[in-house]
């Protein structure tokens, strides 16, 4: 028998729900939100409830059952660095997601509403390609300053599906047998390499991938006479 699997992807301006039989899709389904909905949130942890409730909603809408559920799948956030894969959630990497404060990102919401649905109907939570998936051998992570090597972090759910996608679909080899550059392009943009089916090298979406919530790229020079132009506070620059 097929599994039941919801499955959340919480983004910046927006959560996607879907709920899967095995490769079947059931259902899936966008929200969307305004800046003024999100604006009376101060931090991203704020809006658990807020998304719970209608991801809740959505699946009261579409006649399915949480009991008919088998397990919960979400978008993972910024837990350490790690490889490319499926991981289990649990309280401990929902704690550790809740004290990223610096930059703090809209993925981190997904384990934490997906164990919340679990544990109601005790069924296990995971997350699947989080942000954090680094898989850069170390050539890649050599920069001009050997303080501030290269680090992997952004969009590895996405561009990892479609790079498998694309293996499958298009080039008809396994995905281990490719070499590809797959684009994100969102609230955030990045860039990835994958060779031999790793995510070996990329561009951050804080790097010079320009975007709708994203500076792209700035000259150094300029980025450091704001930073001590005593304008801003560090919270703000971030």
């Amino acid at each position: 028998m097929s599994k039941r699997i919801l499955v959340i992807n919480p983004g910046s301006t927006s959560t996607k729900i879907a709920v899967f039989e095995g490769e079947r899709k059931l259902f899936d389904e966008t929200q969307r939100y305004t800046s003024e909905e999100l604006s009376a949130f101060h931090w991203v942890m704020e809006q658990v409830d807020f998304r719970r409730a209608l991801v809740e909603k959505v699946l009261e809408e579409k006649h399915t059952a949480p009991e008919t559920l088998n397990a919960v799948c979400a978008r993972g956030g910024q837990i350490p660095p790690c490889p490319s894969g499926a991981f289990v959630v649990d309280k401990q990497m929902c704690d550790y997601l809740y004290g990223v404060k610096e930059a703090a990102h809209a993925s981190n919401l997904g384990a934490v509403i997906a164990l919340h649905i679990a544990e109601t109907q005790g069924i296990p939570a995971y997350v699947y390609d989080p942000v954090a998936v680094d898989e850069m051998p170390p050539m890649a992570r050599i920069t001009g300053i050997p303080e501030l090597p290269r680090r992997m972090m952004g969009h590895a759910l996405n561009t990892r599906a479609m790079a498998i996608r694309c293996a499958e679909a298009v080039l008809h080899k396994p995905f281990d047998q490719c070499r590809l550059i797959v684009l994100h392009l969102g609230g955030g943009a990045s860039a990835r390499l994958f060779i031999g089916g790793k995510m070996v090298d990329g561009v951050r979406d804080d790097e010079i991938m320009f975007a709708p919530e994203r500076s792209g790229g700035e000259d150094c020079q300029s980025l450091i006479h704001l930073c001590f132009s005593g304008e801003y506070t560090e919270k703000e620059l971030m």
